[in-house]
């Protein structure tokens, strides 16, 4: 009898280890699905004006989003989850001017910092508070306490020198000085793409990218040194071979202001020709898409999976920051080179998955300065006085893309 028993309660604890198990593996699959629902649907809304008038819209998603905070918190979702429905609440503050979202959005993003203050993203969520503070509400007093937060708690987080540099700015709207108050140089990090056995595109009369792109560089330092005494750093310096990934990573360790991946372009067809200037997001035209599989150095039938590889890091990175300053550095070289040069086409700045821009920590850029494969721009570019037009008018979009942050961080 007492057998019998054993055997019964062995079969209840067995039965209900083969169910309890494999829920466990299920929870964890169901915190990964749910998540990359809500991701497919950020980006199916982010890549729709249609979809992004409607408010409703924008409510389903953060709601997805919130889902997999609520029902796994523990998960490793749980925190870029928050953080996304509060990146969401505020888009759809500045597109709607609802003030409960603008509200919604600071309380995610305290719960970022409150419930996963080890995670990477709480520094983000904790300055990204502050410019809510600073920028739309006018609460300096609430801003400089979520800045000075980030010196004192998160000094060793990529945020650590923006949150310096917005003490310093807040010094001048609330009368009181700011603790430790450090004036910061910009530091700019200019690629010069390619090099070595990467040669880039060649184009008429045996014309490399990789030399013209150099040449430029040069020239753009000593431009910038001359006129603006920034700290500039080039990612090679002479015809020497640099992995696309260590270009970034080169910006980040120097904390640099802003990323500059200076490129010549080239196509099959010998008529293309122009300028334009790239950020890091999904591409949106063929003319994007076939630049970018050159540059990245992979085949057009791989595109696809760069942009998904490089999916998860758009959401996060500067990128209105970067998307303004391609606008700014492109408009200065379009206007520019036009006084000096006829028939320059402006191509845009436009969005597109560069490898080279990947993990950037400030706003970040491609410029494609020309065609080497052009008969005209090709003359030109093999031309000093055209490189250094073009190095200076990328100077001039640096220096106005600066003037105006610092312009809209007084009138704000």
């Amino acid at each position: 009898m007492v057998n019998a028993a054993f055997s019964f309660i062995v079969f209840i604890i067995f039965f209900f280890s083969l169910s309890y198990f494999p829920s466990l593996a299920y929870a964890k699959e169901t915190a990964e699905t749910l998540y990359n629902n809500a991701r497919n649907d950020y980006y199916s809304l982010k890549g729709s004006k249609r979809k992004q008038a409607i408010k409703s819209g924008w409510t389903k998603n953060i709601n997805k989003f919130l889902s997999v905070s609520r029902r796994f918190p523990s998960s490793s979702f749980a925190d870029d989850a928050l953080f996304t429905a509060g990146m969401l609440y505020y888009d759809s503050f500045k597109k709607f001017g609802m003030r409960k979202d603008l509200n919604s959005s600071i309380q995610h993003y305290s719960m970022v910092v409150k419930k996963y203050s080890s995670s990477s993203l709480a520094d983000d969520a904790l300055f990204r508070t502050g410019d809510i503070y600073f920028y739309d509400l006018r609460k300096y007093y609430k801003a400089k306490k979520a800045y000075t937060k980030i010196t004192t708690k998160f000094s060793k987080g990529d945020m650590y020198k923006l949150a310096v540099e917005r003490l310093n700015e807040l010094s001048s709207f609330d009368n009181s000085r700011v603790p430790n108050r450090i004036i910061a140089k910009k530091i700019i990090v200019i690629d010069p793409g390619h090099g070595g056995k990467d040669r880039g595109a060649k184009g008429i009369k045996g014309l490399l990218e990789k030399d013209v792109v150099l040449d430029i560089a040069l020239k753009l330092k000593k431009l910038i040194k001359k006129k603006l005494d920034y700290k500039v750093i080039l990612t090679r310096n002479n015809d020497v071979f640099i992995p696309l990934q260590e270009r970034t990573e080169i910006a980040n360790g120097n904390k640099a202001d802003i990323f500059i991946s200076i490129h010549a372009n080239a196509s099959k067809r010998k008529d293309a020709s122009g300028i334009e200037t790239y950020y890091l997001d999904f591409a949106k035209s063929d003319r994007a898409l076939e630049t970018a599989a050159r540059e990245n150095k992979v085949p057009r039938s791989n595109i696809d999976d760069v942009q998904y590889i490089l999916a998860d890091m758009v959401a996060n990175t500067k990128m209105n920051d970067s998307s303004q300053l391609a606008g700014i550095v492109q408009n200065n070289l379009i206007q520019g080179m036009r006084k000096k040069f006829k028939r320059v086409k402006d191509l845009g700045a436009k969005g597109g998955p560069f490898y080279v821009l990947h993990g950037a920590n400030m706003p970040s850029v491609l410029v494609e300065t020309s065609f080497v494969s052009n008969p005209i721009e090709g003359k030109r570019l093999r031309s000093s006085k055209y490189r250094e037009r073009l190095a200076y008018f990328i100077l001039e979009g640096i220096e106005k893309y600066f003037r105006e942050m610092q312009v809209a961080l007084k009138t704000k």
